[in-house]
């Protein structure tokens, strides 16, 4: 099966698994809860109420039981390949990465609320608590009202590879393709900065519900947790062997969960998810074979 998106549910009891071909929500032991038949990419909503997917073709919004609510026809949109689908603070509204240089706000019947002009393509997106939109291009990160305002552009001289919004609103992570990060004032103040690690580029982040601790998963398959209020690097976890593809924490910080590939053995796949706790302690593998290429928190 081939992942292409993994959550928390908002209790942190289950994990939401988007395949190519149905949606399953397993158990932290990695047993299957339910299976609901959609694909493509994968949101859940806030609330926990909403599953949404979305092809280039279609779009459908079903409820965490199962049930279909909505499915329209997208193909007129013109959706790339590297989309993204996000549901706003408020579950009213899902973002959607389009492509080339545009992210297109929905209405959950799937009909086009507004398009976003980004002015270059949307690598990242990210809501705040507050509904700002952050999206990322490749030196720049334009920052957005939650009615599609353009509030400020930050730009940059190093290619940005990932954005993510503080749980309180008030700064963005910016993780660059050398492997640095920065956090941010939303005006554009370097609040502070982790070391260059030119020769293996991250992959993937996420930031703990409190904004202290920041794991940032790499191509070799490690993990390395920073802790932001000291500036330094707290440990280096490793259970992976090859590209980390996706990290998310429980919502009350006490688990995270790992996702990415593993160098094939014997012709048998090695990819795998696993399970820590927020400190970092290994405490199982609940699905291997899996290939994820992204997760995030559901607060």
């Amino acid at each position: 099966a081939y992942s292409v998106q993994v959550f928390f549910s908002p209790d942190g009891r289950y994990v939401v698994i988007g395949e190519d071909n149905d949606v399953r929500i397993v158990n932290l032991n990695g047993e299957i809860v339910r299976s609901i038949g959609c694909n493509g990419f994968v949101a859940v909503s806030h609330n926990g109420k909403y599953i949404a997917s979305c092809t280039r073709r279609l779009f459908t919004l079903w409820t965490f039981d199962g049930r279909l609510v909505a499915s329209k026809d997208i193909s007129a949109l013109g959706v790339s390949a590297r989309r993204k689908l996000s549901f706003s603070r408020d579950d009213t509204i899902l973002l959607l990465g389009k492509g080339p240089s545009s992210v297109v706000m929905l209405n959950l019947d799937g009909s086009v609320a507004k398009t976003l002009d980004n002015g270059a393509a949307a690598r990242s997106i990210d809501v705040g608590p507050d509904g700002t939109i952050a999206v990322s291009s490749y030196d720049l990160v334009n920052l957005w009202s939650p009615d599609g305002r353009r509030t400020n552009t930050l730009r940059f001289t190093e290619n940005i590879q990932l954005v993510e919004l503080s749980q309180d609103g008030t700064s963005i992570l910016v993780c660059f393709e050398n492997g640095s990060i920065s956090r941010l004032s939303l005006n554009g103040k370097t609040l502070s900065k982790t070391p260059d690690l030119a020769f293996c580029n991250s992959s993937t982040l996420s930031l703990n519900p409190d904004g202290r601790f920041l794991a940032e998963g790499f191509s070799d398959g490690s993990i390395k947790l920073w802790d932001l209020k000291k500036g330094i690097m707290s440990k280096t976890l490793r259970m992976h062997s090859d590209y980390l593809q996706a990290i998310a924490f429980t919502p009350d910080g006490k688990y995270m969960i790992s996702a990415g590939y593993g160098i094939p053995k014997w012709g048998v796949s090695q990819n795998s998810i696993n399970v820590w706790t927020g400190d970092g302690r290994h405490l199982s593998t609940i699905l291997k074979g899996e290939i994820v290429t992204d997760m995030e928190l559901i607060p």
